[in-house]
């Protein structure tokens, strides 16, 4: 592996544990600043837009890091194209929401409008760091999104002590996204000048088409990780909602030490199936799917142990309870990592389609399970859910990374030379 590459991978792992850092202190600080019922409101409209603005993104995120790995070259032309199609988009997205939380759950507008903006925001932000990630400038990527967390924490550390209620809070978190969508605007227009996006129903419709497999796999991928909280949403109470929240909100994070692989190395691993480089690719995966599984093995056993302690000390001793529901998400997080791992490869594979269907299995069976066990069991049957799922999703595509690659007599055949990207 090329100097930078192990240099990539380092400065990725250290923001993603900066990211959880705040990250924490902004949910710990909400947790104790907000009652259950506020807390359930806000986690569940977070949920819900995080998982519904995936729409917008037609897979064009994925799409632009690798072609402009491909033709950096082309990158303003690349990036011009992707937001023409993603503003109108996320406008839609906007408007879309708010009219149906109006109409099916009213008691979450008022929350629901503010985060949406928020979200749309955000995700706008995301495919400016993706053109960043696919000339391999990790560090641009880094200082736009750290800019908006950053102030979105500050916003809610002066909300809470100085008592200024709840609709501060989504202020301090639209002034977060207006924040890192400014920052990637400035540091692409500083290096590479401005973009000038033109919209036309054209324009998406090719871009969608092109880029439908990674859409549909990185939106059913959320949506499977995001219905627990919603359908306790719908079929529980928010009191429920929140237990369960901060626990998963741990469990979500907790994937900041396999991030770095799929950001740093989706390139790379997509190179290697261009070219035709199977014996590296395979020994690629070799190492990939064992790591993954040691460090999600290490993580099970320390929540195990301490779950007790790590909910009292992030969330205060309110949320103790929870500590049971953590265990049971953290016995799925092996099989979490191996499946991240194995979406990606998938991607690089080009078997996106057969990614999505496993997905998809996963989510109807989770659907149907959740209805019987909300009721039943609560949030420790919906946690039993999730691993079930989890594990058999992670079991599929792990077997079929390795039964995609050619025989063994293939590949001893003279492979075209494969180098990082640059």
């Amino acid at each position: 592996m090329a100097s930078k590459t192990k240099r990539d991978l380092i400065t990725s792992l250290g923001s993603q544990i900066g990211y959880k850092l705040v990250g924490f202190l902004t949910v710990a600080l909400l947790a104790r600043h907000l009652d259950k019922d506020d807390y359930g409101r806000l986690t569940m409209s977070l949920s819900l837009c995080a998982a519904v603005v995936l729409l917008t993104d037609l897979g064009l995120s994925a799409d632009l890091v690798r072609k402009v790995a491909v033709k950096p070259s082309r990158i303003k032309a690349l990036l011009t194209t992707t937001v023409s199609t993603r503003i109108p988009l996320l406008v839609a997205f906007v408007v879309c929401i708010n009219v149906v939380v109006a109409l099916v759950k009213p008691d979450l507008l008022p929350v629901v409008a503010g985060i949406s903006v928020y979200t749309a925001l955000k995700d706008l932000q995301r495919t400016y760091s993706s053109a960043f990630t696919g000339l391999r400038r990790i560090k641009r990527s880094i200082a736009s999104f750290s800019s908006g967390i950053i102030v979105t924490l500050v916003g809610v550390i002066l909300a809470s002590q100085l008592d200024l209620g709840n609709m501060w809070i989504l202020v301090a978190y639209l002034a977060g996204g207006a924040t890192m969508l400014f920052s990637g605007v400035y540091l692409f227009k500083r290096i590479h000048g401005p973009i000038h996006p033109t919209f036309s129903w054209e324009t998406i419709r090719a871009n969608a088409f092109q880029a439908f497999g990674l859409f549909a796999l990185s939106g059913l991928s959320y949506v499977h990780y995001a219905l627990d909280t919603i359908s306790l949403g719908f079929l529980s109470s928010y009191d429920e909602v929140a237990n369960y929240e901060v626990a998963s909100r741990l469990y979500e994070a907790s994937q900041f030490a396999i991030r770095p692989v799929t950001l740093i190395m989706f390139p790379i691993s997509a190179k290697l199936v261009s070219d035709g480089s199977w014996i590296q690719f395979r020994n690629l995966l070799n190492r990939m799917f064992l790591a993954s599984a040691s460090i999600g093995v290490c993580a099970w056993l320390i929540t195990l142990a301490l779950a007790g302690q790590i909910m009292s000390f992030i969330y205060s001793e309110s949320f103790a309870n929870s500590a049971p529901i953590l265990q049971l998400l953290f016995a799925a997080t092996p099989f979490l990592y191996i499946a991240t791992v194995g979406l990606f490869i998938s991607a690089s594979q080009n078997r996106e389609s057969f990614a999505c269907i496993v997905v998809l299995s996963a989510i109807l069976v989770k659907i149907l399970a959740n209805l019987w066990v909300i009721p039943n069991y609560g949030t420790y049957g919906t946690a039993v859910v999730n691993l079930i799922t989890q594990s058999a999703i992670a079991i599929i595509l792990c077997v079929d990374a390795y039964r995609s690659i050619p025989k063994i007599g293939k590949l001893d055949q003279p492979q075209p030379p494969s180098s990082d990207i640059k």
